[in-house]
């Protein structure tokens, strides 16, 4: 084995052992990461990223095809295919905490297929810190009104604050979308999310409002056979 090799291969294996002490524990806060990322800035921005990458697109397989390529029973978005990539995304947020996409995936993970909304609301407010500086911050302020609109609480009777908080989340995402400007995505885009703030009003008891976010969806509010049209 070259020396070279062996060096990379030992800064892996020391950054598996700083990932594993500080950051896979299933309770996340601001030290934990703060601690790990601090920690991992000794690594070389290119190597951070070369690893990132790596583990990247093993979580990327793993969502579509599943860990056996030939199992004819996996189906893509499924609980298994998301609930397998958990760690890989741990990793590349260790790695690269300025990245959106990772957080906004562990988030849907958390909320969704295991019921830790609050772990996951939690981790997209580390991500509101560390992606400060991102274009697609909107995503994760979006995915934050995602969570409080579909995941559910552990009360029905918390329905109407979940909805305020859904709001001002998609409030935020409006406004960082329109401060950076416009994004190809078909789901996180400003359309969407003016459509949405239009439902969560409509569901607050507030018709006025909820059709003048409609009209800035620029849909025709006649043709989609909504319950605003009414």
């Amino acid at each position: 084995m070259s020396s070279k090799r062996l060096i990379i291969l030992s800064i892996f294996f020391l950054l598996l052992s700083l990932v594993f002490h500080n950051f896979l524990p299933i309770e996340i806060n601001k030290k934990n990461y703060k601690r790990s990322f601090d920690a991992l800035q000794i690594l070389p921005e290119r190597l951070r990223a070369f690893i990132a990458a790596r583990f990247w697109e093993k979580a990327d397989h793993l969502m579509h095809k599943g860990p056996v390529v030939s199992r004819q029973s996996f189906v893509a978005g499924s609980y298994a295919g998301n609930t397998d990539i958990i760690p890989y995304l741990k990793f590349v947020i260790a790695l690269c905490p300025e990245e959106t996409a990772p957080y906004r995936l562990l988030a849907s993970n958390y909320a969704y297929h295991l019921g830790m909304r609050e772990d996951a609301l939690s981790l997209l407010e580390d991500a509101f810190y560390n992606c400060e500086n991102s274009k697609y911050l909107h995503e994760l302020y979006a995915s934050a009104a995602f969570i409080y609109l579909f995941a559910q609480s552990n009360s029905s009777e918390n329905r109407k604050t979940d909805l305020e908080k859904a709001v001002v989340y998609i409030d935020k995402a409006i406004s960082k979308y329109i401060k950076t400007g416009d994004f190809p995505d078909p789901v996180f885009k400003l359309e969407n999310y003016y459509i949405v703030k239009s439902r969560i009003l409509w569901e607050l008891g507030k018709p006025q409002q909820a059709l003048e976010a409609w009209e800035n969806s620029d849909n025709n509010l006649e043709e989609s056979h909504d319950v605003l049209a009414g």
